[in-house]
């Protein structure tokens, strides 16, 4: 279930995450923007590549996470801030896809190695 995220056939994913530079997967105002308007949205397509996004940005944030690159404190700076908001996304929120994609985000966190709190 957790490889389901994360496609392996780069033309799988989606055109949102295809045109995200590689400076984007850091940069807050994009993901608090994804987060925000993305998957509040009432428009199940767009919410939907809003999540793909998002679960991108996190899944190299998690790999990130597990090297001695110079981004694993930034890495481990914006999983630590943005888990609390999947973690009650994924019990509260009023959109079912919203909160199985969040639970199987945390999943995938999980085998990477970093701690939850449930």
């Amino acid at each position: 279930r957790v490889l389901e995220l994360f496609p392996k056939n780069i033309w799988s994913l989606p055109v949102w995450s295809l045109l995200m530079a590689d400076d984007e997967v850091y940069d807050p105002d994009f993901i608090r923007k994804l987060f925000a308007s993305g998957i509040g949205t009432r428009n199940v397509a767009a919410r939907t590549s809003a999540l793909d996004s998002i679960a991108l940005c996190i899944e190299t944030w998690a790999a990130a996470f597990q090297t001695a690159s110079e981004e694993r404190q930034q890495a481990r700076d914006l999983l630590k801030s943005y888990l609390p908001t999947l973690l009650r996304l994924s019990e509260a929120c009023p959109f079912h896809d919203v909160r199985t994609k969040c639970q199987g985000i945390i999943q995938a966190v999980q085998v990477r190695g970093a701690k939850v709190w449930a």
